[in-house]
């Protein structure tokens, strides 16, 4: 596995049933790469097991999935609330203007109405109604910013870059 990059697409919440079915916490609910067929890679003690993804479905809005070699309850059981990743280069590209939350993390954020940095992206929360920013600012708590278009402006991959446009006193 050395020599790849690892994008972490989510955690296993729960078992579903006796059959080794798990429901599964996507980070990009709108992802396609999770998906039958696709290669995933579970953290162990020792390095990571991959595992095939043998079936994917949605039951009233959460994604229950089955991979193979897992069987039983007891081994679904066993990577509760363990996240998984997928190798970057079996991803999908994704379309103009849309980008991995892995390339987001560590971006510098610049507000553009106070002509200043605001800080770098510490992460990004999706268990939200929109995606929320977490910006670590320097000698200041931590800012919340909603990944909507009245605030952010433009993200620059290349540059490393996202513009906000913040309103007056968001960052008091």
């Amino acid at each position: 596995m050395k020599g790849r990059e690892y994008v972490e697409m989510g955690r296993f919440t729960s078992s579903v049933g006796l059959k080794g079915e798990m429901k599964v916490q996507l980070y990009n609910r709108d992802s396609s790469n999770f998906r039958e067929g696709a290669r995933i890679y579970v953290a162990s003690g020792d390095g990571s097991i991959g595992y095939d993804v043998e079936r994917v479905r949605d039951h009233n809005g959460t994604c229950i999935a089955k991979l193979a070699g897992v069987d039983d309850r007891d081994q679904s059981d066993g990577l509760r609330n363990r996240t998984f990743s997928m190798a970057s280069d079996d991803m999908d590209e994704l379309p103009e203007g849309y980008h991995y939350i892995s390339d987001l993390i560590g971006m510098k954020v610049y507000d553009v109405n106070s002509e200043s940095e605001v800080g770098r992206v510490k992460d990004i929360l999706t268990a939200t109604a929109q995606e929320v920013y977490v910006v670590e600012r320097e000698g200041g708590p931590d800012v919340m910013i909603p990944a909507v278009e009245a605030f952010v402006d433009t993200i620059d991959q290349e540059k490393g870059v996202i513009t906000v446009r913040l309103i007056p006193g968001f960052l008091d």
